[in-house]
C-alpha cells in the first residue's frame, strides 16, 4: 500500500508541476495554519467543466492499483 500511494505521489506531483507550475512552487511553503509542508496537495487546477478528480486523480490511482496487483499477483 506505502508504494502504491508513493507511486500516485510521484505522478500527482509531476502532473502539478507540468500543469500549474505556479501553484505547485507555492504548496512547498508551510503551511500558514500548522507550519508544515503538505505533501500530500497538488495544485492541478482545472477549467470550467473540467472534473478534476474524475478526470485525473482517479485514474491516476486507479492505473498504479492495476498495477501493483499485476505484478503482486504475478
Amino acid at each position: 500500500m506505502k508504494r502504491w500511494e508513493r507511486l500516485v505521489h510521484i505522478e500527482l506531483a509531476d502532473l502539478a508541476a507540468q500543469h500549474a507550475p505556479k501553484e505547485y512552487a507555492g504548496l512547498k511553503e508551510k503551511c500558514v495554519d500548522c507550519g508544515r509542508v503538505h505533501q500530500e496537495i497538488f495544485a492541478l487546477g482545472h477549467g470550467p467543466g473540467d472534473s478534476v478528480y474524475e478526470e485525473r486523480v482517479k485514474d491516476v490511482v486507479l492505473r498504479w492499483e492495476r498495477f501493483v496487483r499485476r505484478i503482486c499477483e504475478g
